[in-house]
């Protein structure tokens, strides 16, 4: 069963050298900021390629210091950056924009602050762009046809209550649109447009007027998703929510995706399932683009998390709320937390399941078509066609 690789994967790293975690060793002095990465992965193909996958690449952005890895449909690692990446998207001029949030050794050390830098890097892993938040960002970004980057970074505020005068800590989130050069263009409070007082969907662990939060930050939003949308059904039938430009984004502690009027700020759509049927920790929320199956549909990563012990892929009809297909399997698929997928061109859907080690395709009858598992844990993986750009098409292609 998938909830028991972790078990496995701890066991193997006290027995095999090949898998524990060592030390990045510092090379070069201008790599002070992305550490090499000198920890070895292996993957295994468990479930080769059938005539329904779709053939391509999948980068795989490792969880604990074992580089960002793009490997062919047969397992092969073919490309591999040696940094650690919190999230890492491949750019159709076959860039790649990186995240470079920190690893738990690297926090342990006390050196967080030292990779807290959204990079960009050619092919070759030369830096072409970069950026430093004030504070730090985290778990997504996004480059848009303009050239600006959309990116999440915390916030740590500080309310009252009623009960005292005393104030509380709150972290909460802003999704900020930096261009080319470095400037804010456009940015989003979630605790200036949301309730901080309410948890969402979900009732609150602890009330916010809790005597902890004193001197703990609240962590309230947990914001983990922002995805802009684009043209689509839904507006060209004038339903104004989904205009092209608008945000989505994904507060996994309020277990709530919505959707933001990009001019005003306000939330014009949400989603959180039902009373009976709600997303749980998820993650991962965004349109399935025109030219798709099911373009227009909102795909989610619903995790789970300590609440349900499986994870789900929903698709969901925005104005309907529907969900009009899921995947599901109890047994052997979870990841508690983190997770991604993409819906592919030929209808099937790429799902990431970063704590469960495997990356895998499934058909829309839920067939898995394609799986390959790995000795570690991944940073929500992408998986992208052949012909995405010209590096993949003209290098890597036999």
């Amino acid at each position: 069963m998938k909830n028991l690789h972790f078990l496995v994967f701890l066991a193997l790293t006290l027995t095999l050298p090949e898998l524990s975690y060592s030390k990045p060793k510092r090379i070069r002095k201008q790599e002070k900021t992305n550490p090499l990465i000198d920890t070895e992965i292996s993957f295994k193909l468990k479930k080769p390629a059938t005539e329904e996958a779709l053939s391509g690449f999948t980068l795989y952005p490792v969880a604990v210091k074992g580089g960002i890895k793009l490997i062919n449909m047969s397992g092969k690692v073919v490309k591999s950056w040696p940094y650690y990446a919190h999230r890492a998207r491949l750019l159709p001029n076959c860039n790649l924009l990186v995240l470079h949030a920190t690893s738990l050794s690297e926090k342990k050390e006390n050196k967080a602050k030292e990779y807290l830098k959204i990079r960009e890097y050619n092919w070759e892993g030369k830096v072409v762009w970069e950026y430093s938040p004030p504070t730090d960002p985290h778990h997504d970004l996004q480059r848009l046809e303009n050239g600006n980057t959309l990116i999440l970074r915390k916030k740590i505020r500080t309310y009252s209550v009623k009960e005292d005068n005393i104030p509380r800590k709150l972290r909460s989130d802003i999704v900020e649109e930096i261009t080319p050069d470095l400037k804010v263009v456009w940015s989003w409070d979630a605790d200036k447009h949301l309730n901080f007082l309410k948890c969402g969907a979900r009732k609150c662990n602890q009330s916010p007027a809790h005597e902890k939060w004193k001197e703990t930050n609240r962590d309230w939003s947990h914001t983990n998703t922002v995805f802009k949308l684009k043209d689509n059904k839904w507006f060209r039938n004038k339903d104004l929510r989904f205009q092209p430009g608008n945000i989505m984004v994904m507060l996994r502690n309020l277990w709530t995706t919505y959707i933001l009027d990009k001019d005003t700020g306000k939330v014009v759509w949400q989603y959180s399932g039902t009373k009976d049927n709600p997303i749980i920790a998820p993650h991962e929320s965004q349109m399935i683009p025109d030219g798709y199956p099911g373009a227009g549909n909102i795909l989610i990563y619903d995790n789970g998390g300590k609440v349900r012990k499986y994870t789900r892929i929903l698709e969901v009809n925005p104005v309907t709320k529907e969900i009009v297909w899921e995947y599901k399997d109890k047994d052997n698929f979870f990841s508690g937390a983190a997770g991604s997928m993409r819906r592919l061109p030929n209808g099937n859907t790429f799902i990431s399941e970063d704590n469960g080690f495997s990356v895998f395709e499934v058909n829309k009858k839920g067939e898995i078509v394609w799986q390959v598992d790995s000795s570690h844990p991944l940073n929500r993986g992408q998986r992208y066609e052949i012909d995405y750009c010209s590096q993949l098409k003209n290098n890597l292609v036999n």
